[in-house]
């Protein structure tokens, strides 16, 4: 028994909290991204904060040769490094007299100073923080728990399986291979041609005529069945609601508990019982990944493998980098240009420029895949006009303006500086579309069947929890367009949306039975918590 207490003695005097700290930073940023990352992404960054714990611990050692008080020492320094950008991020909109708070000339100095402050009481109270070990490691230990939990009961929940019901095809849809190409086109986050205009100033007209022109039917009243793109694209790809699709919605893991739904969807069954091919590209988005297609296209090796390379980073080490005291010598590489700062500078860019290479490669190769012999299901989803904004109005690279992610950052109160850069990446993805669709209309031997549309409108100016109704009108209407043989207009109408789009199809094409549903809109304010919260939203948006 002596021996035990002995033991549990000492392990509340070693000082476990510098490498706790350590792990801290990095699975907090794991745990906010869960279902959008890798969880293998995160590798890297642990591997690295763990060395950073060993190089300043050591170096506090060797000055002090006391290791509970340089590993005092050493999580003060872990805190200032690994904060900062967290810090930065809070103060950013804030003002004082009209002067911004938000700047790194007036926080790195404060936050620096402080850090030195806290150092300097540490060591001349040695005593103290020797004794303090215990007490820091508990600390340690607490705020450990929240983000470890997340992770540990996110790998414990497996995705829920199917049901059988989804899974199920329609008995009449068996046959021989035969019918036009289907193109299945997502352009993320574009919004309607008249939410563009009243909310954002900005004239479509000239992209609604040319669809028009090329036999288009725009469905002008269109809004999405869920307002994010997990649950639209499982929804529209399996012809149905989720509340009938045998999905848990209780589940809090969104959107991996979408992703077998969006791969294996039960569009993609119906045509490859068909005789269909199916054909995909890489989008940076797991969850919409279909790669096990027959062709599944992706960026060409040479130049996919110089961005993935060891010494790049990916979107996770990207965003981890920006929360760190990084982000500061990042965002001033253009006033310090040092070599330093401009290495952290074009490694923090990768993951923007990999995202980008995906998308210009669906750009380029889209209207090259009418020429695979055969019926073809073509699922592209390219994720602009979504944020993060790559191109402007002519195909330039704007000037990068935060850490890389594909989830939307801007806070509602600062929209309006956000709209010209979501209208410039429209009108780049209109001009692409426009030579895209032009060229997927002369190369295919029979005309094609086309839907163009957006999964949900942009975030531009959304708070989530209290949304306005523009906004939140912004974000649920959508482009929705179809190109389908002469027979089939009749069954188009303008309040059509995502749901009854392969519905509609289906019963055209091949005579399928079914019946077209209510349109209804749900707005998912709480897209990660427990339970979901969808509500509908169709009668105040109409």
């Amino acid at each position: 028994m002596n021996r035990l207490r002995a033991l549990v003695k000492a392990a509340d005097d070693f000082p476990l909290h510098p490498f706790l700290l350590g792990l801290y930073p990095v699975l907090t940023v794991v745990a906010a991204n869960l279902g959008e990352i890798q969880l293998s992404d995160a590798v890297r960054s642990i591997v690295f904060s763990a060395i950073v714990v060993v190089v300043v611990w050591g170096l506090a050692q060797v000055a002090l040769r006391d290791w509970r008080v340089s590993a005092v020492l050493t999580s003060i320094a872990l805190v200032a490094l690994f904060s900062y950008g967290h810090v930065y991020q809070i103060v950013k909109p804030l003002a004082l007299g009209g002067i911004p708070l938000g700047r790194h000339r007036f926080l790195v100095p404060l936050y620096l100073g402080a850090s030195f402050v806290a150092v300097v009481l540490a060591w001349r109270s040695r005593s103290a923080s020797g004794r303090a070990t215990p007490w820091l490691n508990v600390v340690a230990l607490v705020a450990l728990a929240a983000p470890v939990w997340s992770v540990v009961a996110f790998l414990a929940e497996a995705a829920p399986a199917r049901t059988e019901a989804a899974r199920a095809t329609f008995g009449e849809t068996a046959s021989s291979a035969g019918g036009p190409d289907i193109y299945y086109i997502i352009a993320d986050a574009y919004t309607r041609s008249d939410v563009l205009s009243e909310r954002f100033g900005y004239d479509n007209s000239d992209f609604d005529a040319f669809l028009k022109s090329r036999g288009f039917y725009i469905a002008d009243r269109s809004l999405t069945n869920y307002t994010s793109t997990g649950l639209s694209l499982s929804s529209s790809l399996n012809l149905d609601y989720l509340s009938n699709l045998g999905i848990d919605l209780s589940l809090g893991q969104y959107p991996l508990n979408m992703t077998d739904y969006i791969v294996h969807s039960r569009v993609r069954t119906i045509l490859e019982d068909r005789g269909y091919t199916t054909v995909a590209f890489a989008t940076g988005y797991q969850p919409t990944e279909l790669t096990d297609a027959e062709h599944f296209i992706r960026p060409e090796q040479t130049r996919l493998d110089a961005l993935r390379s060891f010494g790049n980073l990916n979107a996770f080490e990207g965003m981890f980098l920006s929360t760190t005291l990084a982000r500061a010598l990042i965002d001033l590489d253009s006033q310090l240009h040092t070599p330093f700062t401009r290495f952290l500078a074009e490694r923090a860019a990768d993951p923007e420029n990999l995202q980008r290479e995906i998308i210009l490669t669906t750009l380029d190769q889209l209207p090259r895949v009418a020429a695979i012999p055969g019926p073809k299901f073509v699922f592209a989803h390219i994720t602009a006009p979504h944020t993060p904004y790559f191109f402007g109005p002519d195909g330039e690279i704007p000037a990068v303006t935060g850490p890389f992610t594909l989830q939307g950052t801007t806070p509602a109160s600062d929209w309006l500086a956000e709209v010209p850069m979501y209208t410039g990446q429209v009108a780049y993805v209109n001009s692409r579309l426009e030579d895209i669709l032009d060229q997927i209309l002369e190369d295919s031997v029979v005309s094609p069947v086309i839907l163009l549309q957006g999964d949900h409108g942009p975030e531009i100016g959304l708070d989530w929890e209290h949304p306005d109704t523009g906004a939140l009108k912004a974000r649920a209407a959508i482009l929705n367009a179809y190109h389908l043989p002469e027979r089939c207009g009749d069954a188009l109408y303008p309040e059509i949306s995502p749901v009854n789009s392969f519905r509609v199809v289906f019963r055209c094409l091949f005579g399928t039975d079914l019946d077209l549903l209510e349109n209804v809109s749900y707005y998912n304010p709480h897209v990660r918590s427990q339970p979901w919260d969808l509500q509908a939203v169709t009668d105040i948006l109409r």
